[in-house]
């Protein structure tokens, strides 16, 4: 039986839609340079195209999109949903998923699982960490590790009900939030899987790995730590009260930030305590789908009231931003970094552009 969930996605009506990038001659740029291995250019690169993006053979109407991103040394993962948006009363059909990933420098996608749901891949040097759903009504959530080079699944934890938040990790441990709260298991796994370790109860918004602490966001709004590694029933500190709903939590140098504000700000905090800062976002970035940091700026994608989106640069500090690149508005709106590159999505598929090119560019 399929799931019915209510999503804030950009689909269209229309499925998939292709295109190409427009630059003018006023827009290009001679003084940018590209990464010397060629993993990117100084105008968008198309990586993937939205039409190779994989369907079952028997759905109809449906849209598809490219959610999170993460890349590595040499590859962009990316997570694929497969919607039924027609005709559903403020929500649509989840009908299928997969994780795939493409080489940085462009080639034949790959495909690293497929299944129902699943959230943003974490990868570490020798394997990728999935969340996979199943359909409803029997969730029975799963985390388990593929090798980096493909393989068979390890299970690290098999859950009795659906994650609502992670994962995410410390090198040893795998972080989640369930319906038992705030939850860790050992990376490793086992030949059984493991009992979770409950360090705090509470049903989080997000959580995110910072140090030796693990910082969680709870409906009300509270923003609260535990240290670690992860005991049962830890001491819980509370380090400050913001807007309920986060998103996107990130380090940002040695702070910990995040989407706030009705995500119309960027908030931060020192994760040992300490007040939360307010950083505002531009108008033309004001209505973020997605941000992510890369040591030294914010790269964000803003929605743009549903019709059109941009990809932008701002300056750590919020004292600066730029148009990298301007796109109507669907196919997933998602965001990642490396040290010479950005990758996002859009309705035309996947691209890259080297970080020192200037823009905008129009898609």
């Amino acid at each position: 039986m399929l799931s019915c969930f209510s999503v804030l996605c950009s689909c269209g009506s229309d499925g998939l839609r292709l295109g190409a990038f427009a630059v003018d001659a006023a827009q290009e740029v001679t003084s940018a340079e590209a990464p010397p291995d060629g993993r990117c250019g100084v105008t968008p690169r198309l990586l993937v195209s939205a039409s190779t993006f994989p369907v079952p053979a028997d759905t109809e109407n449906a849209v598809v999109t490219a959610g999170a991103l993460v890349a590595n040394a040499s590859d962009l993962y990316y997570v694929i949903s497969v919607l039924d948006c027609h005709g559903q009363q403020g929500g649509c059909w989840f009908l299928a998923g997969s994780v795939l990933r493409v080489p940085l420098r462009g080639g034949q996608p790959t495909l690293v699982a497929a299944g129902f749901i699943f959230h943003k891949p974490v990868l570490t040097a020798t394997s990728v960490i999935l969340v996979e759903s199943n359909a409803f009504p029997n969730y029975n959530d799963a985390i388990v590790s593929i090798p980096i080079d493909g393989g068979a699944p390890t299970t690290i934890v098999t859950l009795p009900d659906s994650l609502l938040t992670g994962p995410v990790m410390d090198g040893t441990y795998v972080y989640f939030t369930d319906q038992g709260g705030i939850e860790a298991v050992p990376l490793a796994g086992g030949s059984t899987s493991p009992a979770p370790v409950t360090l705090a109860s509470g049903l989080s918004g997000a959580i995110g790995v910072f140090g030796q602490r693990l910082l969680f966001f709870l409906p009300q709004g509270d923003v609260d730590s535990v240290f670690l590694p992860p005991e049962s029933n830890s001491p819980v500190t509370t380090l400050g009260t913001s807007a309920a709903g986060p998103a996107d939590v990130m380090p940002c140098g040695a702070d910990a930030c995040w989407l706030g504000e009705g995500a119309e700000a960027l908030m931060r905090i020192d994760p040992a305590g300490g007040p939360i800062a307010v950083m505002p976002l531009p108008s033309d970035l004001a209505s973020p789908l997605n941000v992510v940091f890369d040591g030294v700026d914010f790269y964000i994608i803003d929605g743009r009231s549903g019709t059109t989106e941009r990809l932008g640069r701002m300056a750590a500090d919020g004292s600066a931003s730029v148009i990298l690149a301007t796109m109507p508005a669907g196919g997933g709106g998602s965001v990642a970094v490396d040290d010479e590159c950005v990758y996002w999505s859009n309705a035309f598929g996947i691209y890259s552009l080297a970080k020192t090119a200037e823009g905008p560019f129009a898609q």
